[in-house]
């Protein structure tokens, strides 16, 4: 169902062949996003890209963990203040992916829930807080609420207005990487 737990995520992997597979076959995909940010921590970035590569052919691929590291390379952050609404299990090896990246997590801060239905619920008040929360503390220089079940649409702005720092969702670093993945394209596609 919907609980959300490191055994339920890594199962999504053996799943994620079929679930490409029902894209339909006669598009021809420049990219495809898969849109979860603690199974492609857990299951594995590279491993990600596998799957749907081997049924989805020559499509540039991203999730939200890759997306979140190439949105802070953009902007040439390294310290981050971490919103999750994940148990601390998955917060923790989110926290170690992003380390492994050369990303310091300086603050985190987690709703601890376990059912994906209720993080979908968790109030936008609520989220925009806990990002200004983390965003005011020191030794952070932008902020990452981490889920694409976490609603971040229309309190982005005013939680980077609040902090005076950058602050971005899964669901909305996702969409920057497929626009710049789109935009890689279609240069490379000029210039050959």
């Amino acid at each position: 169902g919907t609980h959300v737990s490191a055994d339920a995520l890594r199962e999504m992997e053996r799943d994620l062949p079929d679930a490409a597979r029902l894209l339909p076959a006669a598009v021809s995909f420049d990219v495809v996003a898969y849109g979860c940010t603690s199974a492609s921590t857990l299951i594995g970035e590279a491993r990600v890209a596998e799957l749907i590569g081997s049924v989805v052919p020559g499509a540039a691929i991203t999730n939200p963990l890759t997306a979140a590291k190439a949105r802070l390379a953009s902007l040439g952050i390294a310290r981050i203040g971490l919103l999750t609404p994940y148990v601390p299990d998955i917060s923790r090896a989110m926290v170690e992916q992003l380390e492994a990246a050369g990303i310091e997590v300086s603050h985190v801060a987690t709703f601890d829930e376990q059912d994906d239905r209720r993080v979908a619920r968790i109030s936008r008040h609520s989220v925009c807080e806990a990002l200004v929360m983390l965003g005011r503390r020191d030794n952070c220089d932008a902020v990452f609420g981490s889920c694409t079940n976490l609603r971040g649409l229309g309190l982005l702005d005013e939680a980077a207005r609040r902090t005076g720092k950058p602050v971005f969702t899964s669901n909305s670093a996702l969409a920057w990487h497929i626009e710049q993945l789109v935009t890689d394209i279609t240069a490379s596609e000029a210039h050959s």
